[in-house]
């Protein structure tokens, strides 16, 4: 199976429907990708591409710039009848094509743990995984009474953030997730952010006894919310997490996640403090030089 085989171009209006058709058949239905049809198709800083078999619709994926300097990859979906013969392959080599073109800097993307395919091609075109975290969450039961908001965050003033891109920078969980904080399986740089997240008041201190100890990114959606960052001391991970628990808990929202650094130490906070941790699934996050130091792998 070669590229000359299908035509690959800029995703159109008139592609909505197939590519709904398609995203409807994976993930049993649950996949995001047809309802972020219009957001794609808008963006005209990267390209979702589609990929047709003369009229009939094979494939999709979609190369974005997060911030200049920053790319990602994401939405790569091949129809169940294409699988296995190659396609996937075309289209990320496609993407990458595209992204050494038309940007510079670093290109991301992340999967699950549990996607082997997916970590040979990266490791065949020039990936290097960077993160590999946990996936721990926790869901509201049916019926149960909200829990009590905790008093404990509090927003970061605009004149702190001087001194918080001091602490961040200074601090190992920073490191340990090489400058990013995540959401829905989207890993963002954060020191280009902080004005942003500041004045969207999603940038929290955390107090401990009176005093300042730690400091979180939170994320708030329609029914989820997502403890998006966090650093303080490791004595006092547990803590944290108990309390931003029950704080994210109180958003209302049915489910809360958070998806760490993977160390023995954090997955035993995470369970000291209530959050449910997945063994056997976690998140992994890939990355790749963009232009001409980009050195891809041949196969």
């Amino acid at each position: 199976m070669n590229e000359s085989d299908f035509v690959f171009r800029r995703a159109r209006a008139a592609d909505e429907t197939a590519v709904r058709a398609l995203s409807a058949l994976i993930w049993g239905g649950e996949d995001y990708a047809g309802g972020s049809f219009h957001e794609w198709l808008a963006d005209e800083m990267g390209q979702f591409t589609v990929v047709y078999d003369g009229d009939r619709l094979a494939a999709f994926g979609k190369l974005s710039c997060l911030s200049p300097g920053e790319w990602w990859l994401e939405g790569l979906r091949v129809h169940p009848d294409y699988r296995g013969r190659g396609l996937a392959r075309l289209l990320h080599d496609h993407a990458l094509t595209l992204a050494d073109e038309m940007g510079s800097g670093t290109l991301r993307f992340s999967t699950a743990s549990t996607t082997p395919a997916t970590h040979r091609l990266a490791e065949t075109t020039g990936f290097t995984r960077t993160q590999v975290r946990l996936w721990a969450g926790v869901e509201r039961a049916e019926g149960a009474v909200p829990a009590e908001p905790v008093a404990l965050f509090v927003p970061v003033e605009r004149a702190e953030l001087t001194a918080v891109t001091t602490h961040l920078t200074q601090s190992d969980q920073f490191a340990a997730c090489t400058g990013l904080f995540e959401h829905d399986w989207k890993l963002w740089l954060i020191l280009p952010r902080l004005e942003q997240l500041q004045s969207e008041q999603r940038l929290f201190r955390w107090l401990r006894q009176g005093q300042a100890a730690g400091l979180v990114i939170r994320t708030l959606s329609e029914r989820s919310a997502s403890l998006s960052y966090f650093q303080a001391d490791p004595t006092d991970w547990s803590h944290l997490l108990s309390d931003a628990r029950r704080w994210l808990l109180a958003t209302g929202a049915d489910e809360v996640r958070t998806k760490p650094p993977k160390s023995a130490t954090m997955q035993a906070a995470l369970l000291a403090a209530a959050w449910q941790v997945d063994e056997e699934f976690e998140l992994w996050g890939y990355e790749r030089p963009l232009g001409t130091a980009a050195q891809t792998a041949t196969v």
